[in-house]
């Protein structure tokens, strides 16, 4: 998530996961600098990136060059899972809107996995579901997707990235005696 996160001396800076929106807060200045869909490294190439990235969907072309040889590329991310509690089960095959959003006098901005209620005197920014890559594909940062992410109608086809909620393992494992078992993990972007 840090990544995802730019603090400046009067506004922050973070990538809302799930929406092409950015949160209009009563006395909160947000505005969005672009939207566009979540993209990652393909998953069958051994090189690119273990991130994902907010790609525009209006994009200024210009020619680089040839691109013969071997390149990296990315592709959508999607949602799948096998489990039927997937809080985000609307969502499955779909590609995943994002936005960049400012946030003006606010330029502290966390995300917190585990938690539904920001700190004191911090604002809710949204709140969603963590989610990381499923287990059979390469690793990938863990990323909180807004809880009210619309589905896109936009189908992802195969060979996609691919993202599952992440569920607590451990029972009664410590630090973890407070999770039940195989729950997800909610989790919030606050500012401050």
């Amino acid at each position: 998530m840090n990544s995802h996160i730019i603090s400046g001396k009067n506004s922050g800076v973070y990538t809302h996961w799930g929406s092409k929106l950015c949160p209009q807060l009563p006395g909160r200045a947000v505005q969005r600098i672009y939207a566009g869909y979540m993209v990652s490294s393909e998953q069958g190439d051994s090189g690119g990136s273990g991130q994902v990235i907010c790609l525009t969907d209006t994009p200024h072309i210009s020619k680089m060059g040839s691109t013969q040889g071997r390149i990296s590329r990315v592709k959508p991310v999607s949602i799948a899972s096998d489990q039927q509690s997937n809080p985000l089960a609307h969502l499955l095959g779909n590609a995943i809107e994002c936005s960049m959003c400012e946030v003006q006098s606010e330029p502290l901005i966390i995300m917190l996995p585990g938690q539904s209620v920001c700190p004191f005197n911090w604002t809710l920014q949204y709140s969603g579901w963590l989610m990381t890559a499923h287990a059979v594909f390469r690793p990938l940062d863990f990323t909180c997707i807004d809880r009210t992410s619309p589905r896109t109608g936009i189908d992802v086809p195969g060979m996609s990235v691919v993202l599952d909620h992440v569920a607590n393992w451990c029972t009664g494992c410590a630090p973890f005696s407070r999770y039940r078992y195989d729950q997800e993990i909610q989790c919030i972007v606050c500012s401050k």
